[in-house]
This record gives C-alpha cells, sequence and structure tokens, in this order.
C-alpha cells in the first residue's frame, strides 16, 4: 500500500446546534444492513475484523427461489508472517447448498471450522442463483453490537462515508477492500466542519484491504481545534469499484454501516422511522456534495401523511446545507421538540436545487442501551426479502421484530406480507394499507393475526407500488434495537 497526503485550507461549514454526538452518549449499538437478490456475476464481502472466543461473526442465508441453491465462501487473509502489503489470499473455500425457500444461519466456524479464529481479512459470499439473500452479524461478547452487509451497490468507486468523527483513540473507523485483480488507486478526504478538507492518496493492490481508524489515517487532524471530536464526513474515489464499511467503537465495536455510493444522492430522500421523547434520540446528517449550497426541507410525516403538529414547533424545517458540507442535528433541535411525550413518525427531505446524501441514528437517549443506524435513501421497491426473523423467546430473552413502510406515492399501497420458517414452511401471512404519503410501522404480531413465535426464517413482501420498506428488530427488556434495509428483488 502506497501513500500520500496534501492537506489545504477548506470552507467553514454551518451545522443546526447539536448535543453532544451520540457517540459519546451510548453504551451499546446495533444495526443491521440486508443485501439486494445476489445475481449470477455478483459477489459481496464480509469484513471480519473480530473473530475470537469473544467476538463471533455470523451469516444468513436465505433462498427465496422455488429450487435449491448453491452459496461459495472463500476467506481472503494475509499470511501470518508476511507485513506491509502483501496480497490476501483464500485460506478458507467452502459451499453450502440452500433448499428451497430455506434458510441457514450460522457463525462462520459452524459452516467451516478453518473459520475459527479467522480475522484480519473479508469473507466473500458468491451465488449463481437470482434467489439468494444474505445478511451478516458481528457479535462482540454477548451483545449484539454490529451488523451489516454488503450487496452490488455497495462495491462502487465513489463513497460518502457521513459519520466520520475524529477521535483520539480511533473510535471512528472504516475498511476498503479491493477484490479485483488489478490496483486501485484512491483517495480520501476528510471534510472537517470547522476548518479544513485533508486529502490522502492510497494505493491498493489486487485483494488488498485498508482499515483503519480516521485519526490514524489523518493523524494531522490531531493538531487542531476540536479534538478530541472533530466532526465532519470522508468520500472515497478510486479507479476500481471498491467494498466499504464504517464501523464506531470504543472497548467494543458499536455500530456499523455500509456507506452510500456518491451516486445515490438524490434531491427527494425517505426515512422511514422517525422517533423523539424523553428516552429516545434520532440524530440527522445531510451531506451535499456539490459546489453550491442547497436549500433542504425536511418534513415530518405522520401515518396518513400529513405534517405532524402536536408537539413540534418547527415543521417542515428549511436547512441550508453548504456546498460540499455537512448539517448534523438532533431530531428535538430540527423540528423544536421539547414536551414530554413521544413523538413519532416519517421523514421526507426535499432538496430541489441539486442531490444530497443522508443518514440517522436512533437510540435510547435516557438509560444509554442502545442505538441503531437508519437508512435515509431514495430508493423505491415493489417486492423484497427480510433474511432473517427473530420474534418469541430465545435464551431467556423475548424478542421482536417489526416492519416500517413509507410511501411516498400519491396513492395508497397495499402491502402483502409472508413469514417462511428456516425449513421454508409458510407460518403466517397479511396485509396491511399504507395510505398515500404515509406510513406504517408495526410488530409482525401486529401486522399478521395469530403469528406464532419464531427465530430464524425470512420475511417476503411484495407491495402494489413501490414504496421504502425497513425492518426493525428489539428485544423485551429494550437493550438493543436494531434495523435490517430491504434485499430488493424488483
Amino acid at each position: 500500500m502506497k501513500i500520500k497526503a496534501n492537506n489545504r485550507p477548506g470552507k467553514t461549514i454551518r451545522s443546526i446546534p447539536q448535543k453532544r454526538s451520540f457517540a459519546y452518549r451510548l453504551f451499546a449499538l446495533a444495526m443491521f444492513l440486508l443485501i439486494p437478490t445476489l445475481g449470477a456475476a455478483n459477489t459481496f464481502e464480509i469484513p471480519v475484523l473480530r473473530n475470537d472466543a469473544t467476538a463471533k461473526v455470523g451469516l444468513a442465508l436465505t433462498n427465496s427461489g422455488s429450487s435449491a441453491a448453491e452459496v461459495q465462501l472463500r476467506g481472503y487473509s494475509r499470511d501470518p508472517g508476511s507485513s506491509g502489503s502483501a496480497r490476501f489470499t483464500v485460506t478458507v473455500s467452502t459451499s453450502v447448498t440452500i433448499p428451497a425457500l430455506a434458510q441457514v444461519s450460522k457463525f462462520l466456524s459452524e459452516y467451516d471450522p478453518r473459520f475459527e479464529g479467522f480475522a484480519g481479512g473479508w469473507v466473500e459470499v458468491s451465488s449463481p442463483s437470482p434467489d439468494v439473500h444474505a445478511m451478516f452479524l458481528n457479535t462482540p461478547t454477548n451483545i449484539l453490537a454490529f451488523a451489516g452487509s454488503s450487496d452490488p451497490t455497495c462495491s462502487a468507486t465513489q463513497f460518502t462515508l457521513p459519520e466520520s468523527r475524529v477521535d483520539p483513540v480511533g473510535n471512528f473507523e472504516f475498511t476498503l477492500i479491493n477484490d479485483n485483480p488489478v490496483r486501485a488507486n484512491v483517495t480520501l478526504s476528510f471534510v472537517d466542519t470547522a476548518f479544513y478538507e485533508f486529502d490522502k492518496s492510497v494505493t491498493l493492490e489486487p485483494q488488498e484491504m485498508l482499515d483503519s481508524s480516521v485519526m490514524n489515517f489523518f493523524p494531522k487532524l490531531g493538531d487542531f481545534p476540536g479534538v478530541p471530536l472533530v466532526n465532519g464526513y470522508m468520500t472515497v474515489q478510486s479507479s476500481q469499484p471498491l467494498s466499504a464499511f464504517q464501523q464506531i467503537s470504543n472497548s467494543r465495536l458499536l455500530v456499523g454501516q455500509s456507506p452510500p455510493p456518491m451516486n445515490q444522492g438524490a434531491t427527494r430522500l425517505f426515512m422511514p422511522q422517525f422517533v423523539v421523547g424523553p428516552d429516545w434520540f434520532t440524530e440527522l446528517s445531510l451531506v451535499n456534495p456539490s459546489l453550491v449550497p442547497l436549500e433542504v426541507t425536511v418534513s415530518l410525516l405522520d401515518e396518513q401523511g400529513n405534517l405532524v403538529v402536536n408537539g413540534v414547533q418547527t415543521n417542515p424545517q428549511r436547512i441550508l446545507v453548504p456546498n460540499q458540507g455537512q448539517v448534523v442535528g438532533q431530531g428535538t433541535v430540527l423540528f423544536g421538540i421539547s414536551g414530554p411525550g413521544l413523538v413519532v413518525g416519517s421523514l421526507e427531505i426535499s432538496s430541489p436545487g441539486g442531490p444530497v446524501m443522508g443518514s440517522a441514528v436512533i437510540g435510547d437517549n435516557a438509560q444509554h442501551r442502545f442505538a441503531t443506524a437508519v437508512p435515509v435513501a431514495a430508493q423505491t421497491y415493489s417486492e423484497a426479502v427480510f433474511a432473517q426473523v427473530a420474534s418469541g423467546d430465545a435464551g431467556g430473552v423475548g424478542y421482536w421484530t417489526g416492519l416500517a413502510f413509507q410511501n411516498p406515492n400519491s396513492t395508497a399501497a397495499t402491502v402483502q406480507i409472508q413469514v417462511y420458517s428456516p425449513t421454508g414452511s409458510l407460518t403466517g401471512q397479511g396485509s396491511v394499507t399504507v395510505a398515500a404519503g404515509g406510513r406504517i410501522s408495526q410488530q409482525l404480531i401486529e401486522l399478521i393475526p395469530g403469528f406464532s413465535p419464531q427465530i430464524g426464517g425470512h420475511i417476503h413482501v411484495i407491495s402494489s407500488i413501490p414504496l421504502t420498506m425497513l425492518e426493525i428488530f428489539g428485544n423485551g427488556r429494550l437493550d438493543f434495537l436494531t434495523t435490517v434495509t430491504a434485499s430488493v428483488i424488483r
């Protein structure tokens, strides 16, 4: 790996007044991201950053098709005796057959014992079947702390990493994987919200991984005011498609996400789950990648698609996002929420002057037990799969699974929901109507009358018109909350 650096003065970026960053207020966070369908020519990568006696990596594979599907797993790691930029090589290779409509969910070492202790590399997952969906998760100690996935849309040449703050102990980390047969020339830029933009160029050899904290990668940031915490975002530009991941950690890995490719910015974004109250916070981040300032309107909508009025002072809220700048703000400040009640809904973000990118975190504002990243995106779809179900008791803990739908259209949407067991049996089905511009967020036991407890399996969703979908996991004692984006079929 070769590196050269160049830092230059940047622009001052205005932001919404905010409370202390959420990363300092949490003890455990959780996040799921699910991948869209894997096509014949598609693969995705799982970063394996920790895998030992106290941190396990799990992989759930679902086959939504009518015939069995083959999935290949290849583990890439560096020779323990090598150093520097030695190429990563395949040290584990195995396959699994998934019956029709079935699911397999295991730790990596249960797929193949050679994965025991495998760390500091990645696992490549591929299938010739278009019906395979997957999810991976990392579980430090006994707490679900990070889960995520990659997909063909998350292998790109340009990314925005919205959560890239600087901390002297290296809490904000990122991973880039070059799973190509050729070298990738990469430029990473950190844009600080108050002072400078820093650029650094990196050469990633074929089958090489870069895993670093923001502070270690941009050590000069420690010389500027704002440390121990400097707000900002990162961009990645590469000559070859890369897989990218973000993670936030302190004594244990806390939260992670697959950062959005730059081409996923849009003039209209949606967020199906928003909640603020005495025990809850929502933090929203918006990035303007363009060369001109953009005026953005953020609207908080209720289940019927109307502006939320009760408990808020300003709705909608208009924000000026500076050119190549970022705005980060708490939902309470954004909408002037100060009462004792719970304010819930969905967000619609409009930027008619040019595309913006967004991300958000929802969490426990009182006892700091959990939080989860929530996607803020433009994509809508009419058929999707969620590759995991957790509704009922497991290990003495009661879990629940919910679904959130946001309908940005001018007509109502009819949504059909089917739940399958790990062996492929249909265990429940139901139908809901989502109002034009509205949303629905309910647990499976509310969406499907008579639904029985179930751990494992998958959910198949079909909507009459395209909308946004999100799966939400939690447990009865509320010490974790996590979201799962849809694995899109169409």
